[in-house]
């Protein structure tokens, strides 16, 4: 079985939950199949990390993908909320929207015939939409649990934050 296993981080250091939960699954599956990890490359240390990778999980091919500005600033933040708002989406989906992830993975995929693409959360997720794949997408996340909390918390002269932000924890889920 030839499975491309994409994470949003690279897994090391494991000094996350992420990293570790990532780190681990695959330990548990690279013995059994042909794994091909996708990945931004390491924040520092890159030579010793993928070195420790590698020796970790022998076998293994690794791929790079490069990660863009996750959240815009100032205006920028405003003009995607609006916009996530008008196109009804969510305000995060939008921003994970990642094209060289997407690009990454459509010439791999033309390279290789995955039996599984394994999403690694919804950020990376998000960037495969609408390409012909056997996704599969480990999601444990309760962000809108927070969102909903937080927008119902905000004052009631705040309305159109608060229904921006319910409609985005909906989107979330």
């Amino acid at each position: 079985m030839k499975v491309l296993f994409i994470a949003p981080r690279f897994p090391l250091p494991a000094n996350s939950g992420g990293a570790i939960a990532t780190l681990e699954t695959l330990r548990s599956i690279h013995s059994l199949c042909d794994l091909h990890l996708l990945v931004p490359p390491p924040d520092s240390e890159s030579d010793s990390q993928v070195a420790e990778l590698r020796r970790l999980l022998p076998d293994i091919s690794l791929h790079f993908f490069e990660v863009g500005e996750m959240e815009p600033k100032g205006f920028q933040m405003y003009k995607t909320a609006a916009k996530s708002a008008l196109m009804g989406q969510s305000y995060w989906a939008f921003l994970w929207i990642n094209p060289k992830l997407r690009s990454a993975v459509e010439s791999l995929a033309a390279q290789h015939r995955y039996d599984v693409v394994h999403c690694e959360w919804l950020q990376t997720a998000i960037s495969l939409k609408g390409l012909d794949l056997p996704l599969l997408v480990r999601a444990l996340d309760v962000h809108f649990v927070g969102m909903r909390h937080w927008a119902d918390t905000l004052p009631p002269n705040q309305k159109l934050r608060r229904s921006f932000w319910q409609k985005q924890a909906e989107y979330f889920r």
